[in-house]
């Protein structure tokens, strides 16, 4: 991420979801870290699994283009479909899939990478994913967004977790997320915002 002036640095995206993945290993279905550092998540082959360029260093967004079906949220027992995400071999992060059959984009924060060749790989998650739904990746474009608010909002927004009492329950899914940057004050204030489904 380009400094920016009268910003004080905060733990970019990455570093806070490293903090937390032992957290998230407590949950029990992020598969075992390896001596090296590398999550071994699944052992069938996955949905999807690309090579992509970045021309230069900075905080990725991934677009999925994805489907799940048969899935429908206001559907017991078929509300959606959970994929996990592996960047260069590494976890990620879980995505739900609940907008139906119509392929759809799901915009993603993949933190910061370096500029050149990277691996992203897309598995369905069976032990979160309903019985006999299925979920179908039909593309993935990965950028560098060149701005450097967009940069700055990228590299300290929130992680999202689901919380213990709502794995398998399908509630409470983030259908919305934003930012809001006041670039006339020093330093930059960012305001973030989620817009959840508010089930429970």
């Amino acid at each position: 991420m380009p400094d920016v002036p009268g910003v004080r640095k905060a733990p970019t995206m990455r570093e806070r979801r490293e903090r937390s993945l032992g957290t998230l290993r407590t949950l029990g279905t992020l598969g075992t870290l390896g001596t090296l550092g590398t999550l071994v998540l699944f052992a069938a082959p996955p949905l999807f699994q690309t090579t992509f360029h970045l021309p230069r260093p900075g905080e990725a967004v991934a677009t999925i283009v994805a489907r799940c079906a048969p899935c429908s949220w206001d559907t017991p027992g078929r509300e959606a479909a959970s994929v996990k995400l592996l960047v260069n071999g590494k976890y990620s992060q879980h995505l739900l899939l609940f907008r139906g059959q119509q392929s759809a984009d799901y915009r993603v924060g993949l933190g910061r990478l370096e500029a050149g060749d990277h691996q992203l790989t897309i598995a369905l998650d069976d032990e979160w994913t309903p019985q006999g739904v299925a979920a179908t990746i039909d593309a993935v474009r990965v950028e560098v967004p060149e701005s450097p608010v967009d940069q700055l909002a990228l590299a300290h927004a929130p992680v999202l977790h689901a919380r213990p009492d709502t794995i398998r329950r399908f509630t409470d899914v983030p259908v919305l997320s934003w930012y809001e940057a006041d670039t006339l004050r020093t330093p930059t204030r960012l305001r973030y915002g989620v817009v959840f489904s508010n089930e429970d």
